[in-house]
């Protein structure tokens, strides 16, 4: 590996190490400075190959939200995206553990694209969610659904499963971009919005 950023998240530092492992890879995989996981390949990676063609290693982000999207925090505090980024250090989210358990799960928040394409999820409690086309949203049932996919009356995984299921009423394109947000949960891949829904991590 040649490296160029001065700062890797281990995610994607995993990602470039099994793509460099490879045996077509040659001479070497260079990570540049904006470098951060996606879905595939590491955004932000150079893949020389020989004697081998990857027409789908394309570093892809993954779903995102506008920076004022609000989380739940375990502290009982909600505290935007954007805020959560700027203090660069970890903290504690609602997920829910393979059970489907809601446990704590340790998150960290980052910038994941910039003048990304947005879309507005309205759902039954009357939150408007702005994030990208292909964010991952958790039905009921525990599957997940791009947002781009949803339709209406689709049932989402509540947070507080004491009051009612919260279900999709509008999915909306919105004519505006803008940079964009996410959480890493290591353990759990997932968290709550304050919304009261959960989403899948970035």
């Amino acid at each position: 590996l040649l490296s160029w950023a001065s700062i890797i998240e281990p995610e994607a530092l995993a990602q470039t190490h099994r793509l460099a492992d490879m045996p077509f890879i040659w001479p070497q995989v260079a990570i540049m400075p904006d470098v951060h996981h996606g879905k595939g390949a590491a955004v932000g990676t150079v893949i020389p190959t020989r004697g081998a063609i990857i027409p789908a290693a394309v570093g892809v982000d993954v779903g995102c939200f506008r920076g004022d999207t609000r989380i739940s925090l375990i502290d009982g505090t909600q505290r935007s995206l954007k805020d959560l980024v700027k203090e660069n250090e970890p903290f504690w989210v609602y997920s829910l553990d393979k059970n489907g358990n809601i446990t704590p799960g340790k998150a960290q928040a980052v910038r994941t694209r910039s003048d990304a394409e947005l879309m507005q999820v309205t759902i039954s409690g009357g939150d408007k969610i702005v994030c990208t086309p292909d964010h991952l949203f958790m039905l009921n049932d525990g599957t997940y659904r791009e947002a781009k996919d949803l339709r209406i009356k689709d049932s989402l995984m509540p947070l507080y499963r004491h009051s009612y299921n919260h279900s999709v009423i509008e999915v909306t394109t919105l004519y505006e971009r803008a940079d964009v947000y996410c959480l890493q949960v290591g353990e759990h891949h997932n968290f709550a919005l304050a919304a009261g829904i959960f989403v899948h991590n970035c």
